[in-house]
């Protein structure tokens, strides 16, 4: 992250409102009773404005509470980005996901997907976790989503002791019944500021990874994208979980202030959804600044001494920093879930991913890119792999966004024979973060 001047994903909280009362959620501490939280029209406008001048994220998800709960904040920002041809996410719990609201979306971008919760998909666990009786209308909507309306939705299981048996089959019972194509199961994480008894129910280590396995065997089973929305300390993982590519633990860092931020209905920014404290207010101070009050989060002050030598922290950087701070109230202290520095050994990668000299490829036409600084180019493919570049590599990543089709051959003829190898290098670190796909051509 040493160029990032600016923060990849941002999430936005329309409203602190929600109309489901789960007693898990992270934003419990921030129940606010008053009929006005909720970010104004105007507010919408000039913060829409704002991403796209000033905070200049590639990925931005729009949340709550729950969103649909402030529909005129959530059409601005869904034209404004529409019109900016930025891809976002609603994360949403679907119980306000009628065909109207849905039409009204659908009118100013098509071009978003979801992420819901579903805390169980049997009813009587549902309503107690929720305290809603609307689990119906839940499905009712996805239904409509998914099948009729063709959007992509994930569906992301928080879980805890008491349902992490429940993993498999709820992902079973949203494939078979839904076809659903993108599973999460995510340990709950102890809000700050609860009177709950969290102890009874977050997940240890050791179910912690049998999760990791469940979810291993859902991708087998039924083909489903899987994920675990949380940065995991790497140390108490088995080495073939952590090289496991199909939960990619080793992409899965903690955001926090690093690549990510969230912004509340008031203005107010914090280095993530989970954070309590607040380092600047978009409508109040210039981005720039806020983003160097959140230097210390880039420059690992806030990871505990005992992670510092381990060779994963890269990887991981010390687990959640937010889930240290809701057990000892500093968010510089040891995550109780790590163990020690590691020194993971490689996986010795068969068949690695090379390019072939007469295959064809594509760049794909939605990566993005922004210059960092003094030339350094950061480029985005669209779901979370970055790279930096110099300005030559980005003139030709931009050359081959305008051909239709290539092979290593073509390029061979027109950048000469002797930077063959280097075409090489390029071409497969572009295939491997998969910025650059195969073509049927």
């Amino acid at each position: 992250m040493k160029y990032l001047n600016y923060p990849t994903s941002v999430q936005i909280e329309l409203t602190e409102s929600c109309n489901h009362k789960c007693f898990y959620c992270y934003n419990s501490w921030q129940l606010n009773k008053s009929k006005d939280a909720y970010m104004t029209k105007e507010n919408s406008i000039v913060l829409s404005n704002l991403l796209y001048t000033d905070i200049k994220p590639f990925q931005i998800t729009l949340t709550g509470g729950e969103p649909l709960l402030n529909m005129p904040a959530l059409l601005i920002f869904s034209e404004k980005l529409n019109k900016q041809s930025i891809h976002f996410s609603i994360n949403s719990n679907l119980s306000l996901f009628n065909n109207d609201n849905l039409e009204k979306l659908l009118h100013v971008s098509d071009n978003f997907g979801i992420l819901t919760s579903l805390p169980h998909y049997k009813k009587e666990q549902y309503e107690f976790i929720t305290n809603t009786k609307n689990l119906e209308v839940f499905y009712s909507n996805l239904n409509n989503l998914v099948k009729i309306k063709n959007i992509p939705v994930g569906i992301n299981m928080v879980v805890n002791k008491n349902t992490l048996k429940d993993v498999y089959d709820e992902a079973k019972f949203l494939y078979e019944n839904y076809g659903i194509k993108s599973f999460a199961a995510t340990p709950v994480t102890p809000p700050t500021n609860t009177p709950y008894e969290y102890h009874k129910l977050t997940l240890s280590n050791e179910e912690t990874i049998r999760l990791c396995y469940t979810l291993i065997d859902i991708n087998k089973d039924f083909g489903m994208k899987v994920d675990i929305l949380e940065a995991l300390p790497k140390c108490f993982l088995p080495e073939d979980l952590i090289n496991n590519e199909t939960l990619n633990m080793k992409k899965r860092s903690c955001s926090a202030g690093r690549s990510g931020i969230t912004i509340d209905y008031k203005g107010n920014v914090r280095s993530c959804s989970h954070d309590t404290a607040h380092y600047g207010n978009i409508f109040e101070n210039k981005f720039s600044d806020i983003w160097k009050v959140l230097e210390p989060f880039r420059l690992n002050e806030f990871v505990s001494e005992e992670c510092l030598p381990c060779e994963e922290l890269d990887s991981c950087n010390g687990g959640c920093r937010l889930y240290t701070l809701k057990e000892n109230n500093v968010s510089n202290k040891k995550d109780s879930r790590m163990i020690g520095p590691i020194k993971i050994k490689k996986p010795v990668i068969k068949n690695s991913l090379q390019i072939e000299e007469f295959q064809k490829y594509f760049i794909k036409k939605s990566i993005l890119f922004r210059e960092e600084d003094k030339q350094v180019y950061t480029f985005f493919n669209g779901y979370s792999e970055t790279i930096f570049v110099n300005n030559s590599f980005k003139e030709f990543i931009n050359t081959l966004k305008n051909t239709e089709s290539f092979n290593l051959n073509d390029l061979t003829k027109i950048y000469g024979k002797e930077n063959e190898e280097q075409l090489k290098s390029m071409l497969n670190l572009l295939f491997n973060k998969k910025f650059l796909l195969k073509s049927n051509i």
